[in-house]
């Protein structure tokens, strides 16, 4: 299935928190797969980030990335970082259909927080 990499952002925290539960072994390990695939293409989206943050990040005199209050990062490109941030968020990667949950896959105590469903969004299936 093709999923952008701002809906894997969303996903990857659903996971984290569904993982937190108490899950039946064949429901936490098809939530582990999944997880550890999403967070390879989180992984690489996150270097892709810290190359857009130095191409497009204000600098000091000795080339190193200048830090705002609360420490962030101040740009000297905002538009052009975030018109690249957003073609980023919205590429398409392949996830393997037979890694998607279903609804037996998220515990059987038949409470889940809505945030955790909405965050795995195309992840779920019917």
């Amino acid at each position: 299935m093709q999923i952008t990499i701002g809906e894997l952002y969303e996903a990857h925290a659903a996971l984290g928190q569904l993982a937190a539960k108490e899950l039946p072994i064949r429901s936490a390990l098809k939530v582990r797969r999944l997880a550890r695939a999403v967070a390879e293409h989180v992984t690489d989206a996150n270097a892709e980030r810290d190359k857009l943050i130095d191409k497009y990040g204000q600098k000091d005199e000795q080339g190193h990335l200048v830090h705002g209050e609360g420490n962030t990062i101040q740009l000297a490109f905002p538009a052009e970082f975030q018109a690249a941030w957003n073609e980023l968020l919205s590429a398409s990667v392949e996830i393997d259909d037979k890694l998607r949950l279903a609804e037996s896959d998220l515990g059987d105590d038949g409470s889940i927080a809505a945030n955790v469903l909405i965050g795995l969004g195309e992840l779920l299936g019917e």
